[in-house]
């Protein structure tokens, strides 16, 4: 990195916010992610959801690899000033105006960007009949193997309503640990969501 790094005001960076030039802020660095906005295993959908705010926690909530943080440095620009950061920004995705499932996947991630679509509508259909303040201070319980499209919706679930978001870890067999999950239900548990199997583990 630059011994002397840019500093870049947030009202500069919230305008990096589309598919072919989007910027991430993660703990007090400023990122061009826009050459692996093909390559992300969210898709573009998750990188894109989490411009325009400081998304430290979102990150390393998720539990990314040691790669995928070395890969960072490549994408590194400069600093953020943090004098203006808001804490959270509320995304709204776009509407689809075609459905994905009805044509073919024409690059890598297309897959994940229908789950997270999916997960979205869910978030919203469970927001809107329970509304917020069925969620506030609940918990959410995910495992560290969901994928990003199922991780990102509840993390903004979590944002607007105040719900708790807790993971559980995978054991030596690399498969989620029961014991784990079962000691962190409890009367505040609002929903559990896990995978059925993983395309990256293969359990």
């Amino acid at each position: 990195m630059a011994s002397n790094p840019k500093v870049h005001l947030f009202e500069e960076v919230s305008k990096h916010n589309k598919t072919k030039d989007c910027w991430l802020i993660i703990s007090g660095k400023v990122y061009d992610v826009t050459p692996s906005m093909d390559d992300h295993l969210g898709g573009d959908e998750v990188l894109l959801s989490a411009t325009a705010e400081d998304v430290t926690t979102n990150f390393e909530d998720v539990g990314h690899s040691d790669s995928a943080r070395e890969l960072m440095a490549k994408y590194y620009i400069g600093e953020i000033d943090a004098s203006n950061v808001p804490l959270k920004c509320n995304y709204v995705p776009p509407r689809q105006t075609e459905s994905r499932t009805s044509r073919s996947p024409r690059r890598r991630g297309e897959a994940a960007r229908q789950g997270c679509d999916e997960s979205s509508v869910f978030r919203d259909e469970a927001l809107k009949e329970k509304g917020s303040e069925g969620y506030k201070s609940k918990l959410v319980i995910l495992t560290v193997a969901e994928h990003h499209s199922a991780i990102v919706p509840w993390q903004l679930v979590a944002q607007k309503t105040g719900a708790i978001l807790k993971f559980v870890s995978l054991t030596s067999d690399e498969v989620s640990d029961s014991a784990k999950l079962r000691e962190m239900l409890s009367r505040k548990t609002k929903i559990v969501v896990t995978h059925h199997v993983s395309n990256m583990l293969g359990t």
